[in-house]
């Protein structure tokens, strides 16, 4: 299996002799909209076929953003297939303004079934009854140009009853759902193949068996494989992303799309899934917003050309192979402690840093009267390129005040520290 070795490049990378910008005609496109709290990746493949996954909230603004970007921005007036993970409003919001706004839906294929709330009964069956198809747990999509949609897990995967879950929710049903199981269990999951590049979208799907959830990500892990870019499941939830799926998509880059939200006291995302993301598979997380609706990087882009390369908003990682990989690593000549990003920060932050060889490595935060706050890092690491994310809390959870830290590595003898300012 192909995986990347994350190259940092703010110059142009030329591909067979051209710019990245000169090979638009056999370019996949992925685009993950910030929609605010919700979900919605629109993939464009070279023919030019489309796909849509989701449409986020019913919220006008977020509406309006979704159409402006597919008309104004990208030209796209023809979705191909539409695509639902599940039926919870902030996956299904956005689907009768794209009918109202004159944007071409060919086919919509959803998880089948019934779901009682308004979003699904008054606004999400009228605007799709005529075109509905529901998903079969073994299909692909054929976009064209080689790439391929793989469906990887739907309505559970086995692990509930999806005839008798649809008869429970047809009998309780008033003005909540009232399911024996969270909707987030039916989640349909898919895999973007083009070439040596794989792309992950599963919804809200679940990896715990907490309350009324399925752990579905762990059966269907081997499933997806290895992935360059992992759209993280359930906006960043602590109820997913679990170590076993985790490790066995060790994605370069992560995806979390998720805006203004009060889950307390473990808001989205939460802050051990983005660390786990960025230490166990030393991942780039990107993200949308942030749990207070501030906007981190907005609407995100990917182009790959299948081989070689793939951008994620014009950064640069290159496909390489295992020894490559191995190889990478092996370059790093010396300890170094980097400036973290951003800097200033409200809420989180990345710290990166370089072992040329393996070493026990503790990093531990500080603040300004020297007391220690937290530690980040306790643990024996291999030789390579290191990251570890500081969510502004410290060893007890709690969110500290504003102000100046410091932040110390030791490591193999190696000893460094940096200063860094929160701003709330």
């Amino acid at each position: 299996m192909i995986r990347s070795t994350q190259i940092l490049v703010l110059i142009c990378y030329l591909v067979s002799g051209l710019p990245l910008s000169g090979r638009t005609h056999d370019t996949l496109q992925i685009h993950c909209l910030d929609v605010g709290y919700g979900d919605c990746t629109l993939i464009i493949s070279p023919g030019g076929r489309t796909m849509m996954v989701d449409t986020g909230p019913d919220h006008e603004a977020r509406k309006a953003h979704l159409c402006d970007y597919l008309v104004d921005t990208l030209g796209v007036d023809t979705i191909n297939y539409l695509v639902i993970t599940h039926y919870h409003e902030d996956h299904i919001g956005g689907v009768d303004s794209l009918i109202k706004h004159g944007i071409v839906v060919d086919s919509v294929f959803d998880r089948g079934s019934y779901y009682c709330t308004n979003a699904y009964t008054l606004t999400y069956l009228p605007a799709v009854e005529n075109m509905r198809h529901t998903v079969d747990s073994d299909q692909v999509f054929v976009l064209g140009q080689e790439v391929q949609v793989r469906v990887v897990a739907v309505n559970g995967n086995g692990l509930v009853d999806p005839v008798s879950e649809s008869l429970f929710v047809a009998n309780n049903c008033v003005d909540s759902p009232h399911t024996s199981y969270n909707e987030n269990v039916f989640s349909v999951a898919m895999v973007v193949e083009y070439g040596q590049f794989q792309f992950y979208v599963g919804g809200d799907l679940p990896g715990s068996a907490y309350s009324s959830y399925k752990d579905v990500e762990t059966p269907i892990a081997a499933l997806v494989g290895d992935v360059e870019v992992y759209q993280v499941n359930h906006h960043g939830s602590q109820y997913s992303t679990n170590d076993s799926f985790l490790t066995t998509l060790d994605p370069m880059v992560a995806i979390i799309s998720v805006g203004k939200n009060s889950y307390k006291p473990h808001p989205h995302p939460d802050t051990g899934v983005v660390r786990q993301l960025m230490q166990v598979c030393n991942s780039a997380v990107y993200q949308t917003e942030d749990s207070d609706g501030e906007v981190v990087h907005g609407d995100i882009v990917i182009k790959t050309v299948g081989s070689e390369w793939f951008s994620v908003n014009d950064l640069l990682f290159i496909l390489n192979s295992i020894e490559d990989d191995r190889n990478a690593r092996e370059l790093v000549t010396s300890f170094e402690l980097y400036p973290n990003h951003p800097n200033p920060f409200n809420a989180s932050t990345v710290i990166k840093y370089d072992l040329p060889r393996t070493s026990k490595v503790t990093i531990i935060i500080y603040n300004i009267l020297g007391q220690e706050v937290t530690t980040l890092v306790d643990e024996e690491q291999p030789a390579g390129h290191h990251q570890v994310m500081w969510g502004s809390t410290n060893a007890h959870g709690k969110t500290v005040s504003s102000g100046v830290y410091f932040y110390r590595i030791e490591a193999g003898g190696f000893v460094s520290s940096r200063k860094m300012m929160l701003l709330k």
